[in-house]
């Protein structure tokens, strides 16, 4: 058996990702697909723009997990625990929600706590290793320093999302990441990394967006699926 033989990895995971600004995506405009309470909460944002995307990423959301429960989509009974991640009750369906301007992702799992994360193309709100220095492990600064400047934008927010998808996983704040958590391979070509018996990979994205997902075990896999109401 060669020496760099990996096992084959299961897609236990299900990700789609969308662009809420394509001309497609009209189709989730239907105010039946989303529950009152998020259409109210859609009403709350300033702007036309942010509020028809809050929607149109709530409304995939919820066709998704329509198709898994066979409830219309603004009955899928959502939940949140304590800490605030999202549930399904009575299913053992676990999904997660990420939108970042106009791309959303939904990640879907039978048996598999999922957490994703997606960021659009975007300019930092600060330095990017002063902002690594607040929320990152001590390599993960040292690798985004050793980079050229124009690069660390970029390279700030693949970590980001790693780190994002994580806490979306244990279904805890950025503020309860384990110190110990390190993704700094990820800016040397590496797929994934390896956390406390959970793992982060990164999935393609966009030109100039970053995607990850994180599930525990190590043993899935991930399969980017299409939104089936563009069909």
């Amino acid at each position: 058996m060669s020496s760099d033989w990996q096992p084959r990895l299961l897609p236990r995971i299900r990700v789609a990702l969308i662009d809420v600004d394509e001309p497609g995506a009209r189709a989730l405009d239907d105010p039946v697909l989303i529950s009152p309470e998020e259409a109210a909460r859609a009403r709350r944002f300033r702007g036309e723009s942010l509020e028809r995307r809050y929607r149109r990423a709530h409304a995939a959301l919820r066709l998704l997990l329509a198709r898994e429960t066979g409830c219309s989509p603004a009955q899928v009974p959502i939940s949140q625990r304590d800490g605030g991640k999202p549930f399904l009750q009575g299913s053992p369906v676990s999904f997660n929600l990420s939108h970042s301007g106009h791309l959303v992702a939904v990640a879907l799992s039978a048996g598999l706590e999922v957490g994703v994360d997606v960021e659009a193309q975007r300019r930092l709100h600060g330095d990017a290793v002063s902002l690594a220095a607040r929320f990152c492990h001590a390599e993960e600064c040292g690798a985004l320093t050793a980079l050229p400047e124009r690069g660390r934008e970029a390279a700030f927010l693949r970590i980001w999302t790693a780190r994002e998808s994580l806490v979306k996983a244990l279904g805890t704040g950025l503020d309860q990441i384990p110190g110990d958590f390190n993704a700094a391979p990820l800016l040397e070509g590496a797929q994934a990394v390896e956390w406390g018996g959970w793992t982060v990979r990164v999935m393609p994205a966009p030109e100039g967006a970053f995607a990850a997902v994180a599930a525990p075990g190590a043993g899935w896999g991930y399969e980017l699926v299409s939104p089936f109401w563009l069909d």
